[in-house]
């Protein structure tokens, strides 16, 4: 007798793997994904979370994190944000659903000593080793999340493992645009500028000072989201309610995060165009958008008790970031401050060219959702940077 057809699973699958176990909505382009981003353990750079992965090196998360209109393989913002080969590379590897038609030609870089082609394999975090290639060593360079070659015979390298210079570089290479950019320029190279203009917005007091956690040179300027960004701050859990209790998993990715030396914690929102501001509404699946509203919801509660617009449907960046800080600094009693960030005369961009044009955007946010002209007593501030002052410093 022959035994009838299994019926084929109607279960959904992660789009990366295939499993069918544990899995979640991606925000960015509603596919299914591992709800894995546990897995990672903070500063390893392993590769064992497709969530992560996707959420981190992939154009679609990137375009929808920054709030840009239509689709990413048509977006001349994201273009623009990223030098050609790192932009192919965001497009079109494993971590994409979907990957970019057509991905413009490069020339690919070389490395100095041995010649051999550098590929842009984990976006900017390459390192080309030369080695003694003992298993010991290897073992090392595999466990650093390097790539490893055999050695040459020319040129003779030495004995003592080699960073080649595109992988370790003098200078730090920056985002190619936008906020982003003018972040890590500031942080990297000119961050008195930087700490002065925070103290100006009164985020900070005259004689404390910052020490940044990202964006940083070291860390290809990671940026980091969820526990792993509070981690980053030093904040292992917190002391009344989880994260996990108050905003689903793929929350905000902080621009920057920096402590006081008096042991305060900085959340830093960046811009540098007008059209930043209107993100969209989180395509997050049904449970998460249900969490989110009720968080988004309890925070309007707190920071605009008599204002009667839905938050979840308006300034989505922009109420959420407030939402996290009602979570940190009054949830949990956290001495934090949250930081928006605004950078004027950021020419490429055409954004706005004073911190007046970026006084009347924020007036004009807080008149439709119906909060206060002032939200330092909840300790939000504005700060405003003439990207002028940070161009001088490269």
């Amino acid at each position: 007798m022959i035994a009838p057809a299994k019926k084929k699973s109607d279960k959904p699958r992660c789009g990366l793997c295939g499993k069918n176990k544990k899995l979640t909505k991606t925000e960015c382009c509603g596919n299914w994904i591992c709800d894995d981003h546990d897995k990672y353990v903070l500063f390893s750079y392993a590769r064992n979370s497709c969530h992560r992965n996707h959420d981190r090196y992939t154009l679609c998360s990137y375009h929808h994190n920054e709030g840009h209109a239509g689709h990413w393989k048509d977006c001349k913002k994201c273009r623009d944000s990223f030098e050609t080969e790192i932009y192919v590379w965001y497009g079109t590897n494993e971590y994409n659903f979907e990957k970019l038609e057509n991905p413009p030609k490069f020339e690919p870089k070389h490395c100095s000593v041995c010649r051999r082609i550098l590929t842009a394999r984990e976006g900017l975090q390459v390192r080309h080793l030369h080695g003694k290639g003992n298993g010991e060593e290897n073992a090392s360079n595999q466990a650093l999340n390097l790539t490893v070659l055999p050695r040459t015979a020319k040129p003779k390298v030495s004995a003592v493992v080699r960073a080649h210079n595109f992988a370790m570089p003098k200078e730090p290479v920056f985002a190619a645009a936008g906020s982003q950019r003018w972040l890590q320029v500031a942080v990297a190279k000119a961050p008195t500028v930087l700490e002065r203009t925070i103290r100006e917005a009164g985020a900070i007091d005259q004689d404390e000072t910052l020490s940044w956690s990202s964006p940083l040179a070291s860390t290809q300027f990671a940026e980091y989201r969820d526990e792993e960004a509070f981690r980053a701050l030093g904040i292992a859990e917190f002391p009344v309610r989880a994260l996990a209790d108050f905003w689903p998993r793929r929350g905000p990715v902080w621009d920057g995060l920096a402590v006081t030396d008096r042991e305060k914690f900085l959340l830093v929102e960046a811009k540098a165009h007008v059209a930043e501001v209107l993100s969209p509404p989180s395509k997050a699946g049904p449970k998460s958008k249900a969490v989110i509203a009720a968080a988004l919801e309890e925070a309007r509660m707190f920071y605009a008790p008599r204002a009667s617009k839905v938050w979840s449907e308006h300034f989505y960046q922009y109420v959420n970031r407030l939402a996290h800080q009602y979570f940190v600094a009054h949830v949990n009693c956290l001495p934090s401050r949250l930081v928006f960030l605004d950078f004027y005369n950021a020419r490429e961009m055409n954004g706005p060219t004073s911190a007046a044009e970026w006084l009347g955007v924020t007036k004009l946010i807080h008149a439709f959702l119906g909060l206060p002209e002032s939200l330092e007593r909840f300790g939000v501030f504005h700060a405003y940077i003439n990207v002028a002052e940070l161009e001088s410093a490269l």
